[in-house]
């Protein structure tokens, strides 16, 4: 699973307004967030860059 809920939440930032900042809508923010439909790798360095945060810190590697 990934952080992107909780760090979102810490970053004062909501579904829309992040969304916003990488140039997709809201509810893709939802989708990556529940891990419906995974990020892109774009995406993910788009959502730490606004974060401010590592990609590693929003979605962990898992052990295989």
């Amino acid at each position: 699973m990934n952080r992107l809920k909780e760090l979102r939440l810490q970053k004062g930032f909501t579904q829309y307004e992040l969304g916003k900042a990488i140039g997709k809508y809201q509810t893709r923010i939802w989708h990556i967030e529940k891990g419906y439909y995974p990020a892109k790798e774009w995406e993910k360095e788009a959502l730490a860059r606004v974060l401010n945060v590592d990609v590693d810190n929003i979605f962990p590697l898992t052990p295989k």
